[in-house]
């Protein structure tokens, strides 16, 4: 398949901060409407408190790329291979 344009992507990760307000709310929707900004962080979540994440291709030109996420996980420093490491998602 031909390369529609060669060239760097660049991908962004979102944290979700939006929170249920209402009746009848449901979470993982309301998550999305808002994001945490860089004054937010560090942002600390208990264990087993969902983490809503959206991961985006940004300035994308080929149609036929797809982003495809197989394992994600977090640390307690800014370093991806400190441990300890908990899992965030495995085999995507």
């Amino acid at each position: 398949m031909p390369v529609a344009a060669s060239g760097p992507l660049t991908v962004e990760l979102r944290l979700g901060s939006g929170q249920c307000v209402t009746k009848g709310c449901v979470q993982a929707q309301a998550a999305y409407t808002s994001y945490y900004t860089d004054a937010d962080y560090p942002v600390t979540k208990v264990l087993r408190e969902p983490v809503y994440v959206e991961v985006r291709m940004l300035g994308r030109t080929d149609p036929n790329i797809a982003l495809i996420l197989g394992h994600c996980w977090a640390t307690s420093s800014p370093h991806p291979f400190s441990t300890p490491q908990w899992d965030l998602l495995v085999d995507g």
